[in-house]
Formats: structure tokens, C-alpha cells, sequence
């Protein structure tokens, strides 16, 4: 019976149409009715109102051919690069790959990467070209970009329209013939966890892809890494219904395993499960991820810091790549510190508190970790924010993350793009060209991703452009910490780390940005940048005037100086005493992600 088992995700680049080939699928295996629904898979809201996968779905579907009932397990996956730790667990559990690219925008640059996460694991391909219905689609262009970048022979490329259907009976027949069924040689229990989340009844649901042998309710199993030992109380498939409750799981399935653990922290995806009394070696499993950008999230009334609290536990329980602890700001009051995997991600974490929780979050700049050394000491320390760094002059060297990138665009856009890359200290090291367009590759430092580079390169490339990363590890750079000050008082969350040569100009254009947004008061405001301890930039917003005179209908001059006098004091004790309101749209606008 396993070699009628077909285990296979789909990956390609964000809106390539993944979640509507998947539903396609689903219609040709009897799964679904026809316009039953759109994206089946993707449930969440927000992932429907983006139209991007924010988390993997696996589902089983039973199909006939030639008097033969298969059992396919497909794994429909993320496309946005913040997610791609979404998509590495996929991989380990499949044995094929459906590699979908646009016919209107070809390959791009999350394709190239999730095709050589899966080259290395040896999965087999089955290329395809998507939304050849489409006036626009560059059909013959898209299958010679693919032919050349990825040696596809032209008659392996499978042509569908996911919208209408077309070709995608053919393309579930060649997943059957082209994919090949799961290996297993022995009879000992042991199952690979490639995802986990938490239900509110049953507890941890754990996602896993059988190796070998064989799990039933009341066996008694172990998680390896975590030496958890609990007895299975549930086991069956995923369908679009929900879960499905089976006899048991066998080697080769894709299914899930409820044991009634209720720390989602003992189930860790890519451990291993045995039964109790068998010694197994563990499966590889994945690297535990790297959160890359961190944030501070505050409520809005700082009454509801329970309530966010208890949201985030709630939150960290179905996102195990989200990482998080409670902080106190002298200004904000009690909040969380998050670590995410992108900007994305926290954007999706933070609309999540927001739309799920009926909370209102106000979100500090976002930043990257930075590795320092003080003087005297061999020691390196990480600090998530540039605020935790220590004075300079007790540090003798700082560290920053740097990451490889891959970038796609058009020829016409090469001076552009490469100007923007520089800008950014970033190093090209390999310029291919295919076509009307090209491929960049090289290194740079995460933190310049984290302002408005995205935004520039789709200004410079005039949207036709992607851009994949991943981590590349700690170089040493020259960086000066500026502190921004309104009224001689440093802003909590307005601290950044610059390269030496960029920080005069960055103090003065954030220095000029938080002028226009600040509101005036009834006191002189006045915004500094301080890099060390120099003031490199000054903008004063002018307090409310009010003609206090305009009751004098004569008298000398010493009448009115005695009342502006008093109006003069009145606005001095105000100045000392009173705190400017930073709204949350400053670092919104500071970000680069709103105009002034």
C-alpha cells in the first residue's frame, strides 16, 4: 500500500497562485465541490485579504487512476521570504515538488530559492507554468527562462490555468508517475514533527510524516529531543473538513498526532517520535529559526497590558517562530519585545493582536541585533535594539548582521537597481542575464532592509522586481549610534545605529521628518540628534502664541512687558514640566513607510 502513497507541496513565489491551484486539486480529487469556496486552504482572514500564505496546510486527498486508489498528501506553502521556514519544514516531508511559476511575471527570485532548498534534499520536480489563459501571459518566454535557469527539458513543463482548470487533471496524473512513493525498511515507529499548533480541547496537534512503521491510539510514544512520554490519543489525516480521526497512521502518511501535551514548547517541530522502548536514531530536523527583527508592541491603554500578555501566549502557541518578553517602558508602560523573521512577519503578528484580540497596539521602530565588544574583553555580547548598546567609548568593536541576497528585475533596470544596492552597502558578486531580464546576487547588512529599501526598489524598478535573503552571519562595520531628543530627553525606541558615512545625513533627515509630525504645544519644542556626545542636528517648533496684551486699551509700555513676562515664565515652567505627545504615526513616518 505505500507505493500508492504520494507525498508533494507546492512552492513557488508569492501570487503565483498557489492557494488556487491547490484548490483545483482539491476539486479533480472529489475533495471539494466545484466553487465550493476560493483558497480552501488558507483560513485565516488575513491570508485571504493579502492573498498571500502565511502558514503552511497539509491536506490528504484519495484519487483513482487506472483502477488504483492513491492516497496524495499535499502541502500547500507560503511564498513571501518571511515564511520560508514555513516552507523548509515542508520539504524535509515530501518526496516532490510542483514548481509553479507565473506565465505574466516568469521565474523570480523566491522560485530560484525554494528550488535549490529543494535540489539539495533531492526532491523530485514537476515544473510548471501557471495563468496561461491570461492576454498578458508570456507563456514560451516563461518555459525558456525555466528551461534555462533550472535544465527543464521543454516537454517536462506541464502548461495550466488554476483559474479555469485547464491542465490540471494531467498535472495530478504525472504527481502520481513522476513522484516517487516513500521509502521505508523497517517496522520500528519513527515519525518526523514538521508542524504544530495548539487546540483549545485537544492541546498540541502535532503534524507528522511517518518514516517508518506504524502509530494507533494507545500506543505509547516519546518526542526524542524533548523526552516528553505520553500515550497517542488521537491520530488521523488532515482534510478540508478539519481533522480527520483514523485507525492509525502508517509509514509513508502525512497525518497528525494528539498525545495531550499542553506546552506547545515540548512538541518542537523536527523532533522525532518513537514508541516508548525502542532506540531509534532521530531524523535530521530543521535549525531552529532566526529571529532577524525585533519590535516593542504597547497597548494603546495601558490597562490592557494583561490582555496582551495573554494574547501573545495565546499567539506564541500556533507561531512557533515568534519569540517574545514582557518589557517596561518609563513612557509606554508594561509591553512585549518581540523577535520575528521579517517585517512581514511582524506586521502579520501585530494586525493578528489587533483583529483577533480587539486590541490597539502601538508598534516601536523596528530593528536588527547587533554584536558588541567592550574594551579589555574577548567577550561578544548581543543586544536586540540600539538603545541597549553602551557608550562608545566602552566599546571596542561592533558586529552587525549581514545576509546574501538574490534579486530579479529587468535589464532596463540594472543602473538603477545597482545604484540603490550601493546606497544600501550592499556587494554585487554575480550578474546573470536571461532574456529581457537579470539576476543579482550578493551581500549586504540586514538592518538597511529594515527602513525603506523594499519600497525604493519597487519605486527604481517600477514594481517589476523580487527580492530573496538569507542569513549570512556576524561582519564587522563601523557604526555610529544616534539618539534623537526631544527637549534634552532621549525618545525611548528613537535610537539607531548608522554606517559612520550615512549618520550626519540620517540625523538630519530624522531630525526634519519628526519636525512635521510632532503637534505644537503650548511650549517651545525643541528635536535633537546627538551621535556620542555632539549634537550634529536642531529643529525647534515654535509653542502657541497667545496676544496676552490684547486686553490693554492703553497705559505705558511696562504694562504689556509685565504681562509677557509672565506669559514668558508660565511657558518656561510648562517646558520643564510637560511631555511632549509622540504620536504613533512617527515611527511610522521615520520608518520610511509614510510620506510627511
Amino acid at each position: 500500500m505505500i507505493n500508492q502513497i504520494r507525498n508533494f507541496c507546492i512552492i513557488a513565489h508569492v501570487d503565483h497562485g498557489k492557494s488556487t491551484l491547490a484548490d483545483r486539486l482539491l476539486e479533480a480529487t472529489g475533495s471539494i465541490k466545484r466553487g465550493q469556496g476560493n483558497q480552501v486552504l488558507d483560513r485565516h482572514p488575513i491570508s485571504r485579504e493579502r492573498g498571500i500564505t502565511i502558514k503552511l496546510a497539509p491536506v490528504t486527498m484519495e484519487y483513482e487512476l487506472n483502477d488504483k486508489r492513491y492516497l496524495l498528501n499535499l502541502i500547500d506553502t507560503p511564498g513571501h521570504v518571511d515564511f520560508s521556514y514555513e516552507v523548509e519544514r515542508t520539504l524535509s516531508a515530501v518526496e516532490g515538488a510542483v514548481l509553479l511559476v507565473d506565465a505574466t511575471q516568469g521565474v523570480q527570485a523566491q522560485t530560484v530559492s525554494y528550488w535549490e532548498k529543494a535540489k539539495r534534499l533531492g526532491l523530485r520536480f514537476i515544473p510548471v507554468v501557471n495563468k496561461i489563459d491570461l492576454a498578458s501571459a508570456r507563456t514560451e518566454e516563461v518555459m525558456l527562462e525555466m528551461m534555462e535557469l533550472f535544465a527543464f527539458r521543454e516537454d517536462e513543463i506541464f502548461l495550466v490555468s488554476a483559474k479555469t482548470g485547464m491542465g490540471v487533471e494531467r498535472l495530478l496524473q504525472a504527481v502520481i508517475e513522476k513522484v516517487p512513493p516513500p521509502a521505508s525498511s523497517k517496522t520500528a515507529l519513527k515519525a518526523l514533527i514538521f508542524d504544530s499548533f495548539y487546540d483549545s480541547y485537544k492541546g498540541v496537534v502535532a503534524g507528522v510524516r511517518l518514516i517508518d512503521g506504524r502509530v494507533e491510539e494507545g500506543d505509547a510514544v516519546e518526542f526524542f529531543h524533548t523526552k516528553v512520554g505520553e500515550t497517542v490519543k488521537e491520530a488521523g489525516w488532515f482534510q478540508v473538513k478539519g481533522l480527520d480521526k483514523r485507525a492509525g497512521l502508517r509509514a509513508g502518511e502525512i497525518g497528525y498526532l494528539i498525545t495531550g501535551v499542553k506546552d506547545i514548547q515540548k512538541v518542537r517541530v523536527g523532533d522525532t517520535v518513537f514508541k516508548v522502548g525502542n532506540k531509534v536514531e532521530p531524523i535530521k530536523g530543521f535549525k531552529k529559526p532566526t529571529q532577524v527583527v525585533f519590535a516593542s508592541f504597547y497597548p494603546v491603554d495601558t490597562t490592557m497590558f494583561p490582555k496582551l500578555k495573554t494574547a501573545m501566549e495565546k499567539l506564541s502557541l500556533i507561531d512557533a517562530s515568534l519569540e517574545w518578553r514582557v518589557e517596561q517602558s518609563e513612557v509606554l508602560g508594561g509591553g512585549v519585545r518581540c523577535g520575528f523573521l521579517g517585517l512581514l512577519h511582524a506586521q502579520i503578528t501585530k494586525e493578528r493582536l489587533e483583529r483577533d484580540y480587539g486590541l490597539e497596539i502601538i508598534t516601536t521602530m523596528p530593528s536588527v541585533s547587533y554584536r558588541y565588544k567592550r574594551k579589555n574583553s574577548d567577550k561578544w555580547q548581543v543586544v536586540k535594539s540600539a538603545g541597549k548598546l553602551p557608550d562608545e567609548h566602552e566599546i571596542e568593536a561592533i558586529e552587525e548582521p549581514f545576509i546574501r541576497f538574490s534579486l530579479f528585475s529587468r535589464k532596463k533596470y540594472y543602473g538603477g537597481v545597482m545604484s540603490l544596492v550601493i546606497e544600501a552597502r550592499g556587494k554585487v558578486s554575480d550578474v546573470v542575464y536571461f532574456g529581457d531580464r537579470l539576476r543579482l546576487k550578493g551581500q549586504m547588512p540586514l538592518s538597511e532592509l529594515v527602513g525603506d529599501f523594499y519600497n525604493q526598489l519597487e519605486t527604481v524598478a517600477s514594481g517589476f522586481v523580487s527580492f530573496d535573503w538569507e542569513w549570512l552571519g556576524w561582519r564587522q562595520t563601523k557604526l555610529k549610534k544616534v539618539e534623537l531628543l526631544i527637549n534634552g530627553r532621549v525618545v525611548e525606541g528613537l535610537v539607531f545605529l548608522f554606517a559612520e558615512e550615512k549618520a550626519m545625513y540620517q540625523s538630519r533627515m530624522l531630525v526634519s521628518r519628526l519636525r512635521k509630525i510632532i503637534p505644537r504645544q503650548q511650549f517651545e519644542v525643541v528635536i535633537q540628534a546627538r551621535v556620542g556626545a555632539k549634537i550634529v542636528a536642531r529643529e525647534r517648533i515654535a509653542p502657541f502664541r497667545k496676544d496676552v496684551t490684547a486686553k490693554l486699551y492703553g497705559g505705558d509700555q511696562t504694562r504689556k512687558d509685565k504681562l509677557l513676562k509672565k506669559q514668558k515664565k508660565g511657558k518656561k515652567r510648562l517646558k520643564q514640566i510637560g511631555k511632549v505627545q509622540l504620536p504613533q504615526k512617527a515611527f511610522l513616518v521615520l520608518l520610511g513607510g509614510e510620506n510627511t
